[in-house]
C-alpha cells in the first residue's frame, strides 16, 4: 500500500467511526460536545486530503561499493644466467709501495638458475691491467643461490700516481653477466732523498812534484726528480762550490771536482747533501808525497 491510499484508508475509517457515533441519541450538552467533536472530525479529515499532506522526497538508496579486486602478481621466471655483485677486496684509492703485490677479489651471487661451470670467467676489459693475467676462470662450479669469490693478483705500477682497471664476468658462452667492476689503487710517492754518493780520489796517492792535481768524482743517486744541492769539502781547502743539480727521475748521476794540494801528508775530501739529506758522505782519502 503506498502512503497516498494509507492517508485515504486512516481518514474514511474515522468517517465511518464517527457516523456511527451520530446514530446514537444524547442529550442537550452532549450534543454541543458532539457537535465540537465533529466539527474537530471534521478538519482532521480535510487536513489529511491527499493535496493538504506534505510531499515526502524519496531519500536516494546509497548502492552498496563494489569489492576491490586484488591486481594477481605475475611470476617472473628467473633467467638462466643471472649474477649479482656482493663484495670486494681493495676499496678504492688504497695506497701500495711501487712495485708492491697484491690480490684484488671480487664476491658474485648466482642469481639464475643454471650452475655456473669453469668456464665461466672474470675478464679484463680496460684500463690498467697492473700485471694482471687476461683472465681468471671459476676453480669449481657455483650452484644457483650460492657465492664465489675470484681473486686477481696484481702489480702496482713502478711511478707514483692512480691506477684504474676494469673487468667483467661472462658465462661460458662469453655473454657478460657483470659487466663492470673494478681496481684502483694509488702508488706512493717517495719522499725524494739522495739514497747513496760513491765518492773516489783519482789516484789515490802521488809522490812527485807539488803541488799535484787530484781529481774526486761523486756519483749521487736519487730516490726520485728533484733538485739537489750540494758542496765540497777537503782538509786543505775547507767548503767551496755550492752547486745544484737537477733529477728529472730516479737515478745516479756523476759530479766532480779537481784539487791540487801543494805539501805532503795525508789528505781527504768529502762532500755534503745540503737539500734533500743535509748529510756528509765520505771522506775519501788521499796521499801526497812531494818530491823536488
Amino acid at each position: 500500500m503506498s502512503k497516498k491510499d494509507f492517508h485515504i484508508y486512516t481518514a474514511l475509517t474515522i468517517l465511518a467511526c464517527i457516523q456511527l457515533a451520530c446514530s446514537f441519541s444524547f442529550g442537550p450538552d452532549e450534543k454541543d460536545t458532539l457537535a465540537k467533536e465533529q466539527t474537530s472530525v471534521a478538519q482532521t479529515i480535510e487536513a489529511l486530503k491527499p493535496e493538504n499532506l506534505p510531499t515526502l522526497e524519496a531519500q536516494p538508496t546509497e548502492e552498496p561499493p563494489e569489492p576491490t579486486v586484488q591486481p594477481t602478481k605475475a611470476n617472473t621466471p628467473k633467467p638462466c644466467n643471472d649474477a649479482q655483485f656482493i663484495s670486494e677486496t681493495i676499496p678504492d684509492d688504497s695506497e701500495f709501495d711501487a712495485g708492491a703485490g697484491f690480490t684484488k677479489s671480487w664476491r658474485f651471487k648466482n642469481t639464475g638458475t643454471c650452475t655456473w661451470n669453469t668456464n665461466y670467467e672474470l675478464v679484463f676489459k680496460s684500463g690498467d691491467q697492473m700485471g694482471a693475467p687476461a683472465s681468471k676462470a671459476l676453480s669449481g662450479e657455483v650452484a644457483p643461490g650460492e657465492t664465489v669469490d675470484i681473486g686477481i693478483n696484481m702489480t702496482a705500477p713502478a711511478s707514483a700516481g692512480t691506477y684504474q682497471g676494469y673487468w667483467k664476468l661472462v658465462d661460458d658462452n662469453g655473454d657478460n653477466l657483470i659487466n663492470n667492476v673494478w681496481v684502483k689503487i694509488k702508488v706512493k710517492s717517495e719522499p725524494f732523498v739522495v739514497t747513496s754518493v760513491n765518492l773516489v780520489a783519482i789516484p789515490p796517492g802521488f809522490a812527485g812534484p807539488c803541488p799535484f792535481p787530484f781529481q774526486f768524482t761523486a756519483d749521487i743517486t736519487s730516490s726520485g726528480p728533484g733538485t739537489v744541492t750540494y758542496f765540497w769539502e777537503s782538509s786543505i781547502f775547507g767548503q767551496y762550490d755550492h752547486v745544484s743539480l737537477n733529477f728529472a727521475a730516479a737515478g745516479t748521476k756523476t759530479v766532480s771536482t779537481i784539487e791540487s794540494p801543494f805539501f805532503s801528508g795525508l789528505h781527504w775530501m768529502k762532500i755534503y747533501i745540503d737539500d734533500p739529506n743535509h748529510q756528509y758522505f765520505g771522506p775519501v782519502n788521499y796521499t801526497l808525497n812531494c818530491i823536488p
